[in-house]
């Protein structure tokens, strides 16, 4: 966890962010506009690069938009939303340790709306 205002989003996590909001998202233009401002609250405490941008648990948190890694076996990443905004960047793998970076944006593939 970083102090009060957390930490800026590192160069990929803001890549990935803007490939996964380019999609066609229920208030999208909403969630765009909120990206530009969007702050890391905390971290993923099993080193996988997770991050979070709310201070705690968000009711009505949904799955907004998801992606497959090329070259993984069968790695996503996923960006969940609510109605105050988004919520998190999620890493999910299939191996047996976490991967202790994203990807490239340009590695994401299939991108989809939830």
């Amino acid at each position: 966890m970083t102090d009060d205002s957390g930490r800026a989003l590192a160069v990929a996590e803001r890549e990935i962010l803007a490939a996964l909001l380019e999609l066609p998202i229920r208030h999208g233009w909403r969630l765009r506009a909120e990206a530009e401002r969007l702050r890391v609250r905390a971290v993923c405490g099993c080193g996988c690069p997770t991050v979070y941008f709310t201070d705690g648990p968000v009711g009505g948190t949904e799955l907004v938009a998801e992606a497959e890694v090329a070259g993984t076996d069968g790695d996503v990443v996923l960006l969940f939303a609510s109605a105050s905004g988004v919520d998190s960047l999620e890493y999910v793998w299939l191996g047996d340790l976490p991967p202790t970076g994203w990807p490239p944006a340009g590695s994401l593939i299939n991108l989809r709306v939830r």
